[in-house]
């Protein structure tokens, strides 16, 4: 019997989506239980199981369908499968590499879930692409030794409609909920990104926490250089009798603005942002704890060779500023 490519390829695909139900363990929805980086190692845990059970899987299919030796399936499955990691990731690094240098340049940290997604993905890469060569090398070598049966034809079947139909009529009602958080969220950060923050700020504490979502940062968001345009402009409408909760939030946007290395990026207008941190941290009674801690990166920010603004006079006169600000906060 003559094989054809396409034939084949059908019968693989009806194969490999019989796979797909597995996904569902990394959708579930952790982020309505954890906070975004604890979410993010949940969802990187979860996919790395998946992923790993859905290689053996897909191995196992191979070696029952095609009779061929189950270190064979196996090895074929490892080497398509890292092939499209390394493929992904060397595509995904030029969409990106951009953004990060820039940030960088700017003196831009980024979130503590990037950088953890950061790192992951340069240990799965380099894993990938020691496994691509291993399994390259041993096809390679092995080619032509064995016999291996066509897979199976696809074939015409029913199409079980109640399941999908059930199924996407009991997800859409379970996502209302979110969608409506998810909604406030978004009329919110419409509001800011506008500069509009009384309306802002009306519309936030006008509603309970869990109006919105949790897991999602409030704008602006303080690991993005939008953090320097607007994070005054709503930090100036919080005192001590806003709600506990929304000075809670913003006490994160104040932490991660002032994780940003100080020195760069003076020109970009980030003194200011600075004094409506320091005032805002003296109307809330929180920011005492945040002071502290402020205290302990000074330590870091003594040497003037932390920063490369020795040579601007201009930055050099805002950054003793700045330092005469904050050493001026924490006496207080």
């Amino acid at each position: 019997m003559q094989r054809s490519f396409w034939r084949e390829y059908r019968g693989f695909l009806g194969l490999f989506w019989m796979t797909a139900p597995l996904a569902w363990f990394y959708a579930i929805p952790v982020e309505r239980w954890c906070d975004s980086y604890r979410s993010a190692q949940l969802n990187l845990a979860l996919l790395g199981v998946v992923s790993i059970w859905r290689v053996a899987l897909l191995a196992r299919i191979l070696h029952v369908t095609t009779q061929a030796h189950a270190g064979r399936t196996t090895v074929w499955t490892l080497f398509a499968a890292s092939l499209e990691v390394v493929v992904v990731m060397f595509v995904g690094a030029f969409s990106t590499l951009g953004e990060e240098v820039v940030r960088g340049m700017s003196g831009m940290r980024n979130s503590p879930e990037e950088e953890m997604l950061l790192r992951v993905l340069s240990e799965i890469t380099s894993w990938a692409a020691i496994v691509f060569l291993i399994t390259g090398i041993g096809l390679f070598v092995a080619r032509g030794r064995g016999l291996a049966r066509p897979l199976p034809e696809a074939t015409q079947s029913r199409v079980p409609w109640v399941a999908p139909v059930l199924a996407v009529a009991l997800w859409s009602v379970a996502a209302i909920g979110p969608q409506k958080q998810l909604r406030n969220n978004f009329d919110y950060d419409r509001l800011v990104a506008a500069g509009r923050y009384d309306e802002a700020m009306t519309f936030l504490i006008t509603r309970k926490p869990e109006e919105f979502s949790h897991y999602k940062r409030f704008a602006p968001d303080p690991y993005a250089s939008e953090v320097w345009e607007h994070l005054a402009g709503c930090l100036d409408r919080i005192d001590s009798d806003s709600p506990a909760w929304v000075r809670s939030r913003y006490l994160y946007h104040v932490e991660g603005a002032l994780s940003h290395w100080v020195g760069h990026g003076w020109n970009d207008h980030r003194l200011p942002v600075y004094i409506s941190i320091l005032e805002f941290l003296d109307r809330v009674p929180e920011g005492r704890a945040v002071k502290v801690r402020l205290r302990e990166r000074l330590e870091h920010l003594d040497s003037m060779e932390d920063h490369d603004v020795s040579d601007e006079k201009d930055a050099q006169t805002q950054y003793l500023q700045f330092r005469e600000l904050i050493d001026d906060a924490l006496g207080r």
